[in-house]
């Protein structure tokens, strides 16, 4: 329905004399209207300090009366009529208002409390004039003056930082220093603030014709951006939870975002992985997961990087390392080999295969005393955490199967047939060996006769399932 329907026009304006005159009765009896200090200015780095002002917050007001005013009788005529109007979708998005975040008739409610707001602006008097009447109902029309426009997601990236300005990584999407984002921006204030070189990453949706789905579409891409950023570099890397969206080029609004704590530091970004990281980030993305073992070991390594600290996901990440390398019926204590001889040399499995037992029994040991014994934790839980990340990567790549436990097994399996068919020399008796004293003494240049050096390939089946070839005398 057109905005020029003065049956809408009619209706609506009847609405905002009705709530005014109420809202009007409700300040003149004693309700205050709550206020916020406001940051103006003072960014960091700048030379002015910052300065607050009180900001009404009309909203909130009109929401805690939002039952009294839906009781007006010209609530139910208004409602009716905006029912039918094509831009109330984009016109709440417009407000903040979470798409999606109630049925037909909270949407409703929802479009008439932010024209509302909009009528009466910021002073808290509720004194209403033909010029702000008529500045609303435009405001309500332009969100369906385009019947496309582009949706754009802002959201702080942390624990990253770039060399190059900017960094495109698919049709969209791009990671950009601050100094290099496009205006006009919204007010980050501090919460944008963070250390100098991290930057922030910008969204850009096109579709804008149904706002709820590009909004839900934004969300899954940020999702999809913080896993690969995590997998491919670093597990301390986090949204903020509070993003700013703007449609068709209009003001920003703030946007709750599914954002994960980051852990402290920076990891840095140079030219020369740029083209690695994009790769990455589209297999990512196009990788089907079937909600098995390898993504609820992927949740709970996410769930992991979003702890204060390593030895607080180490729990996290043995879990998630458990549901890669175990089956309901293999037997206790195989975790830490098997993730020893997938994730070490051979001469370095039985340190490795030591370490994790090590952190296992540390998280045993937390998990019964719930303390933080600091100093070797921090190390063996780092350790955890990093080769779990090498091992999800790895099988999202498609280097290695998602039945890790198999593949372990397999290599346990022929590295232990290989020793046994070593056949054992003899230890004394007639022959060369015992009437030799030099033969006896088993000089550096000596070999027994029918040495054979057996191949990488005869011993585990496949080269590339070990890092160095294994000398086996026979």
């Amino acid at each position: 329905m057109s905005m020029s329907s003065t049956s809408l026009q009619a209706a609506l304006s009847a609405h905002l004399e009705a709530a005014a005159a109420y809202l009007q009765a409700e300040v003149a009896e004693g309700a205050e209207v709550p206020f916020e200090l406001e940051r103006r200015g003072g960014r960091p780095g700048a030379r002015r300090p910052a300065l607050y002002c009180y900001r009404p917050l009309v909203g909130e007001f009109l929401r805690e009366r939002a039952d009294s005013l839906e009781r007006l009788p010209t609530h139910r005529p208004a409602e009716i009529a905006l029912a039918d109007f094509d831009g109330l979708e984009r016109f709440l998005l417009d407000h903040g208002v979470e798409p999606g975040s109630a049925g037909p008739r909270g949407r409703l409610r929802d479009g008439l409390l932010a024209l509302m707001e909009d009528a009466f602006g910021e002073g808290g008097e509720f004194q209403l004039s033909p010029e702000r009447v008529q500045a609303a109902l435009a405001s309500l029309q332009a969100s369906a003056g385009s019947i496309r426009s582009e949706v754009t997601v802002l959201a702080r990236l942390r624990g990253l930082a770039i060399a190059s300005p900017q960094l495109a990584l698919a049709d969209g999407l791009e990671i950009v220093r601050e100094e290099a984002l496009p205006g006009p921006l919204p007010d980050m204030g501090a919460s944008f603030a963070g250390e100098a070189g991290e930057p922030v990453f910008v969204l850009l949706a096109c579709d804008g014709e149904d706002p709820r789905r590009a909004v839900h579409a934004a969300r899954g891409v940020l999702a999809e951006l913080l896993r690969a950023l995590r997998l491919f570099g670093d597990g301390r890397i986090g949204l903020d939870s509070l993003g700013w969206v703007s449609t068709g080029g209009g003001a920003w609004r703030a946007l709750p975002l599914a954002g994960g704590t980051p852990r402290g530091g920076t990891l840095l970004l140079t030219p020369d992985q740029e083209d690695e990281l994009r790769a990455f980030c589209s297999l990512v993305s196009r990788r089907a997961f079937d909600g098995g073992r390898l993504e609820w070991a992927l949740r709970r390594f996410e769930l992991g990087c979003e702890r204060p600290n390593a030895v607080e996901a180490l729990s996290d990440n043995l879990l998630a390392l458990s549901a890669l390398l175990e089956d309901e019926d293999s037997p206790p204590g195989l975790l830490a080999k098997r993730l020893a001889v997938l994730c070490a040399a051979h001469d370095d499995v039985p340190e490795l295969a030591g370490r994790i037992g090590q952190a296992i029994a540390l998280e045993r040991s937390l998990r019964i005393a719930g303390t933080y014994p600091g100093g070797h934790a921090e190390e063996l839980a780092l350790e955890v955490a990093e080769h779990l990340r090498a091992l999800l990567r790895d099988v999202i790549c498609g280097h290695l199967p998602e039945r890790l436990g198999e593949l372990a097994d397999g290599i346990i399996a022929e590295a232990e047939q290989a020793r046994s068919e070593q056949p054992e020399l003899p230890l004394g008796g007639p022959g060369p060996a015992a009437e030799d004293p030099a033969g006896a003494a088993g000089g550096d240049d000596d070999q027994p006769d029918g040495y054979t050096p057996l191949s990488l390939e005869e011993i585990f089946g496949n080269a590339a399932e070990s890092e160095e070839i294994l000398d086996v005398f026979i």
